[in-house]
């Protein structure tokens, strides 16, 4: 209450002594440990099943080769990046640690690289189809009549949207280091 109080009379928790604060920070004890751990794996099946479901019922259905499915299988191959690059990473950052990478050397530096790499691909090809099934759709309402021509078009976009995530995100391999700290129990600093 203290807390409530003292911000209202723009003061600092820095002044005070007996400061309270009204919500309690998450913890890292086991049992929240295992509920992210847990919401982490169900995410990482649902999103690998779900994906690979979309992908498969529009590739073994020909009269649902249209533009947009084809954008919405655009999207779901790009999420399908997420559960082997971000979820992993995810699940072991609850597991082990904040901001510390299990494994050294180059394959280290490459699987760092690739992890923020691919995740961040993903969301830009989702974001980018997202924009071309709103542009589908426009130019469907716009011109009726010629609402298939986007079909002849689709070939180009999609590897149009994946080049443009990649040369995004490109920066990415070159800037992202593999830090190596090393501690002295000793002297009790890095």
């Amino acid at each position: 209450m203290n807390a409530i109080n003292a911000s209202l009379r723009n003061s600092s928790l820095e002044n005070m002594t007996n400061a309270q604060i009204a919500c309690p920070v998450t913890g890292d004890g086991t049992v929240s440990k295992a509920m992210l751990t847990t919401a982490y794996c169900i995410i990482l099946i649902l999103s690998l099943v779900g994906n690979t479901l979309i992908i498969l019922i529009v590739y073994r259905n020909p009269r649902m080769w249209t533009a947009s499915n084809f954008l919405i299988v655009n999207m779901a191959a790009s999420d399908l990046l997420v559960p082997f690059f971000a979820v992993p990473r995810m699940i072991v950052e609850v597991l082990v640690g904040r901001e510390r990478w299990l494994i050294d050397g180059t394959a280290g530096l490459i699987l760092c690289k690739l992890a923020y790499f691919f995740q961040d691909v993903s969301n830009a090809v989702s974001v980018q189809s997202l924009i071309a099934i709103t542009a589908d759709r426009f130019y469907a309402v716009m011109f009726p009549l010629k609402a298939n021509a986007m079909k002849s078009y689709i070939r180009f976009v999609i590897p149009a949207i994946w080049l443009t995530a990649f040369g995004l995100h490109a920066p990415y391999l070159q800037v992202f280091k593999l830090c190596v700290a090393t501690y002295s129990f000793e002297k009790r600093q890095s």
